[in-house]
């Protein structure tokens, strides 16, 4: 007995060598397959972040060409806009001069001869004609002129409203004095809508 017992005892010392081999096997394994899972995720982590930060450099580069094109764009429309400014202020520069020179010039002579379709609106003209008739003849034709050609297309409504104002009767210097315009800017929106 006393050897079955010492038999029985030591397999029973190998048996619980053996469950705990194999549980700490276990254990480890578990470990390990924990470590690998979390490896993965970090590694799928990486790569989600660098391709993040992949489009987002490529956001920052796009941002970058649209925020330059924007700038030259504006640039390019001030530049316009200045030499648009200056025309108008060459041209209303240019209606002051004829303006003073036809004030200066107080007679017109009769060698001057209107072209044939102006004698027609024209009635009889005596040999000296003041400057103020001059300006309302003028005037006159410019308004004729205006009549036969059909409404054009407004993209601006203050050229609509320049426009509307000549249909209805008023010279060139009236629509400028109402509007707070020069008068070379109203005559050069005027003959632009009449082509």
């Amino acid at each position: 007995m006393g050897e079955t017992s010492l038999l029985m005892l030591i397999i029973a010392g190998f048996l619980a060598l053996a469950i705990f081999s194999l549980t700490a096997m276990l254990v480890m394994y578990r470990r390990e397959k924990d470590r690998q899972e979390a490896r993965s995720l970090e590694k799928i982590i990486s790569e989600f972040d660098e391709a993040l930060n992949g489009t987002l450099a490529e956001i920052n580069k796009l941002g970058a060409v649209v925020q330059d094109d924007i700038k030259e764009k504006l640039t390019e429309i001030e530049e316009k806009y200045n030499a648009v400014l200056f025309l108008y202020n060459l041209i209303d520069e240019k209606q002051k001069e004829i303006d003073s020179a036809l004030a200066d010039s107080v007679v017109m002579t009769s060698n001057v001869v209107p072209p044939a379709p102006v004698q027609a609106a024209i009635p009889e003209l005596p040999v000296q004609i003041a400057i103020p008739e001059l300006v309302s003849i003028t005037e006159e034709i410019e308004e004729v002129e205006v009549r036969e050609t059909p409404d054009p297309v407004f993209l601006n409504p203050k050229h609509k409203e320049i426009w509307n104002l000549r249909k209805e009767g008023l010279s060139v210097s009236d629509i400028a004095r109402s509007l707070s315009l020069g008068q070379g800017e109203v005559k050069l929106i005027l003959d632009l809508a009449g082509r």
